[in-house]
């Protein structure tokens, strides 16, 4: 923690540096935010101690057939304060070159909270009708400018994508039609695999994510358009010491909408997702079939759909909103190995405290609520409203029998900006 720390304090110096040597302008900026956090049972999040809810746990019986998770928990969290330095260059015609470093204290990997995490940290060159961005911002599968705009800060995940990646993002702009072209490797929330959750099935595969998107603009509106490809590495020797050259390929297809009328905003967006794992934080892929010698292994995706809206309607200094969506776990798309020992298939998904997602058929989501803008405070409550249903995997690897829970959580969150 105290490397860190002096970490931190390298970094601003060397921003004050270039503010003294080249006319930068440096910013400092962000919020300190508190959140009381009452939940109806027990609940997966993305690390412990975390406030950021993703799914309630499935039932679990005792030997009453009583259900051990259904208990409610509380919780106050000032995990998510967050911190910025933004550095603005001369601007010198048409061109500027700014950077940015932003960081909470929610963790730095799944297991760990309370702890510097890095969220964005950037250099951004600017043109006329071109930008070029180098660092670790959002995944290209989060537009910034189209996200949920929940108290919670899951910010409508498993739903929802959420995570940041290292990238190189490239975006022109001509008129009203934006293109989009980024190359990014996995850093928070990786996939998981034979050897638990771990970058190293993305950096074996050699080749980067990619992803392309198109996106039209009226006016305030967007219309927008994402593919994006993964390629992972799972293992390179076998359980049986044999050297083995396997892979999976996998594609997510997304189309969202912005729409802007006056002071009301609506978000949506739907996609069709293999391996979901990152940036979904849900699904993954299974073992399709196993030699029996070599152990040599093909994989299949997981497939899922997601489906959400968001809508948001500013008055003065009230801002009521409402978030509803659904993601739905469609399976393989062929027969899976069964392993021996458990009779199931073999699924990496996504794991959190809690259990991972590889049982979950659907998990659905209802959360109104209502800000209070009065800067430098703002005040926000909200209800969510979280089903999940658990059932067993058929040898497609697709939950049935399932059997749902539900959490109420009610969220009372406050922020002060500076």
């Amino acid at each position: 923690m105290v490397k860190k720390f002096y970490l931190i304090l390298s970094l601003l110096s060397f921003f004050l540096l270039i503010n003294a040597q080249n006319c930068t302008t440096v910013i400092w900026s962000g919020y300190v935010n508190t959140q009381a956090v009452w939940d109806s049972r027990q609940i997966a999040t993305l690390r412990p101690n975390s406030p950021i809810l993703l799914w309630p746990l499935e039932f679990s019986p005792d030997i009453n057939c009583k259900d051990t998770d259904d208990h409610g928990q509380f919780g106050i969290f000032p995990l998510t304060s967050r911190l910025r330095v933004t550095a603005l260059g001369p601007k010198n015609c048409d061109k500027r070159i700014w950077a940015m470093i932003e960081g909470e204290f929610n963790g730095q990997v799944i297991g760990v909270a309370n702890v510097f995490k890095l969220r964005h940290a950037f250099i951004k060159f600017e043109w006329c009708h071109h930008t070029l961005l180098l660092g670790n911002f959002w995944h290209p599968l989060v537009p910034d400018d189209c996200m949920a705009n929940t108290v919670d800060f899951n910010n409508g995940a498993p739903i929802a994508a959420l995570t940041q990646n290292p990238q190189l993002r490239y975006t022109c702009r001509f008129n009203n039609t934006e293109l989009l072209a980024a190359a990014n490797m996995q850093l928070e929330d990786p996939n998981n695999g034979p050897e638990g959750t771990n970058t190293i099935y993305a950096r074996n595969a050699i080749v980067p994510s990619l992803s392309f998107q198109v996106r039209q603009y009226f006016d305030e509106s967007i219309l927008g358009f994402i593919v994006n490809y993964k390629r992972l590495v799972p293992r390179l020797v076998s359980g049986t010491n044999f050297k083995v050259d396997e892979s999976i390929n996998s594609a997510v297809a997304m189309v969202y909408l912005k729409y802007v009328y006056d002071t009301f905003t609506m978000n949506m967006n739907f996609a069709y997702i293999e391996n979901a794992n990152n940036p979904f934080l849900f699904g993954g892929y299974a073992v399709k079939c196993q030699a029996p010698v070599t152990q040599f292994r093909e994989y299949a995706n997981i497939r899922d759909i997601s489906w959400w809206i968001d809508l948001n309607y500013r008055y003065k200094f009230f801002e009521p909103g409402l978030f509803a969506g659904i993601i739905k776990n469609l399976g393989a798309n062929e027969p899976l190995f069964i392993d021996s020992v458990t009779g199931e298939p073999i699924v990496f998904s996504f794991f959190s405290p809690g259990g991972d997602s590889s049982t979950i058929s659907y998990v659905w989501r209802i959360a109104p609520r209502i800000w209070f803008d009065i800067k430098p405070v703002t005040v926000a409550a909200e209800m969510e409203f979280t089903t999940a249903a658990f059932g067993t995997l058929n040898n497609f690897a697709k939950p049935i029998n399932a059997r749902a829970v539900t959490d109420v959580r009610f969220l009372l969150s406050a922020f002060y900006y500076f």
